[in-house]
């Protein structure tokens, strides 16, 4: 949404780094930067990066970044793991991560020097339950803020303001990221999430889209995604590979073989490769991932009362919560390794971004 002089007036000091973000503020692209998908937060102990594992402790970690000129102590930092969520507050927390809406919290004595960088665990740490899975298969949104000499806040309950700005203020930051696999003549995919009002201060509206992304923008955050994720083996450990064809294109349908299969090292690994990420068919033979070039048929969300389409208009209070069903139809076309990219994304009714997530459906062997 548009940054006050306020907003950018509280930025600056500390940052929870965006890929290759430097803290400026409001981010360049405006409304459009894909924010949700903040590589410095990490989930521990699940899954992967972004799914949680019911009946285990789960650690939250944030990394920090120091942009001013000068090393900086006692640096906090506050969690709140939310259902998947497109607009999050500390109000949409989960009871069994945040009970009461509670901060998870961390701190760090320092001193971290300029353009030092220092992750920080929170605690107390996180047991999912069975019904936080049903809610949204263990996929969770996790959003932070970061805090250390004024103007710098902490953002609780108790706090007036404590809504997240993104788009403003390099303290805060949201990691919003699912990955599904599904089989080669899986064609149909519905996936559950929730949608709440995360600005009630700027009224009970609130509309909620989805968006199908390709080129460039599809990519953002993808590798740090993929890299973490389970069932995907990035270039980088695969040794002594050969793959047909011109090894320098960005994809390939063709699939990659091990020569000498043997530990995974980074050993014979030529540069061609980094970067890139495989689905294992078998002990030697890997498919490449790619953008689809095939459309999905068809993609919509729905919500009961509120209809079915590419963008619905919710009427929501402060910590109510809609459940809402994300559907996608693939195109028979699709082949292993075709990736798809969603961005679901929440705008006020005059269109600013106040929450967004990512839905990545891979075509599996």
């Amino acid at each position: 949404m548009p940054c006050s002089p306020t907003d950018l007036a509280n930025s600056g000091i500390l940052l929870i780094a965006d890929g290759t973000d430097n803290g400026t503020r409001p981010f360049a692209d405006g409304d459009n930067h894909v924010y949700w998908t903040n590589p410095s937060i990490v989930l521990s102990g699940g899954i992967d990066a972004g799914t949680a594992r019911v009946g285990v402790q789960n650690t939250v970690t944030v990394t920090v970044t120091n942009i001013s000129g000068q090393a900086l102590s006692d640096i906090n930092v506050e969690a709140w793991v939310c259902d998947f969520t497109m607009g999050v507050s500390p109000s949409s927390a989960l009871p069994s991560s945040n009970p009461g809406g509670a901060a998870m919290t961390g701190y760090f004595a320092g001193p971290l020097a300029p353009s030092g960088s220092h992750p920080i665990s929170v605690a107390p740490v996180w047991t999912p339950t069975a019904g936080d899975a049903a809610l949204n298969g263990g996929h969770v949104c996790i959003a932070a803020n970061c805090y250390g000499d004024p103007p710098d806040k902490s953002l609780t309950l108790a706090d007036e303001g404590n809504t997240f700005n993104f788009l403003c203020n390099s303290h805060h930051a949201q990691r919003n990221i699912a990955v599904r696999m599904v089989s080669g003549g899986m064609k149909r995919l519905v996936f559950p999430m929730v949608v709440t009002n995360p600005t009630p201060r700027l009224g009970n509206t609130t509309l909620a889209e989805i968006e199908w992304q390709t080129g460039p923008r599809a990519w953002i955050g993808l590798p740090q995604t993929l890299k973490t994720h389970p069932g995907i083996i990035a270039a980088t450990v695969l040794p002594n590979v050969v793959l047909s064809g011109d090894p320098h294109q960005t994809f390939s349908q063709d699939m990659l073989r091990i020569e000498s299969p043997v530990a995974p090292t980074t050993v014979g690994v030529t540069q061609e490769f980094r970067n890139r990420f495989f689905l294992p068919i078998d002990e030697k033979t890997h498919v490449p991932l790619k953008l689809s070039p095939q459309s999905p048929r068809n993609f919509t969300i729905g919500s009961e009362g509120f209809g079915t389409g590419r963008s619905l208009q919710f009427d929501l209070a402060q910590g109510q919560k809609k459940p809402l069903i994300v559907s996608l139809n693939l195109d028979p076309g699709h082949r292993p390794g075709d990736t798809q990219v969603f961005d679901l994304v929440q705008r006020t009714p005059a269109g600013a971004v106040v929450g967004g997530a990512r839905l990545i459906v891979i075509v599996q062997p």
